[in-house]
């Protein structure tokens, strides 16, 4: 598989790793899928540059507004078991997860949890006491059309 140099005109052979994996066989949350958006984009930011420019993972980071780094403490968070856990599974085995996976994850929990604090926030602009909601039941509904909404976003399933 070859994949799109950051120096233009020079491509590179990919690694066989779980960008190997179909994107629409993943979950809109998998791990591996949102690192695949996180590359799709970065390639189309390479590609949107004019000629000559300096393309790196840390220029595009930059331009995007993601930060160039996070804590350990973030690092350990998002290799949880609840998360992605320690490993990534691959086409031949387990393999660490890259920083740059785990950077692309922490930007995705980020970015979703702002979407739902909005989603929150709006949903009870108008009323604070009064949600519609009756009961846990009701929350996990939501929590389950939010799912599907965003499958059908990301195109998967």
């Amino acid at each position: 598989m070859i994949s799109p140099s950051p120096i233009r005109g020079q491509p590179i052979r990919a690694q066989p790793t779980s960008q190997s994996l179909s994107i629409t066989a993943l979950a809109y949350h998998d791990p591996q899928a949102i690192y695949q958006r996180y590359i799709k984009d970065r390639d189309a930011w390479y590609q949107s540059q004019p000629r000559g420019s300096i393309l790196t993972n840390q220029q595009y980071r930059r331009a995007k507004g993601l930060p160039l780094r996070y804590d350990r403490a973030s690092y350990d968070w998002c290799l949880d078991y609840k998360q992605m856990t320690k490993r990534c599974r691959t086409s031949t085995g387990f393999r660490d997860w890259t920083k740059e996976e785990m950077m692309a994850y922490l930007d995705w929990s980020n970015a979703e949890d702002t979407r739902i604090n909005a989603q929150v926030a709006q949903e009870i602009d108008g009323n604070p006491f009064d949600t519609g909601r009756r009961g846990v039941g009701d929350i996990w509904a939501r929590v389950e059309r939010d799912i599907e909404e965003q499958e059908i976003f990301y195109g998967g399933r």
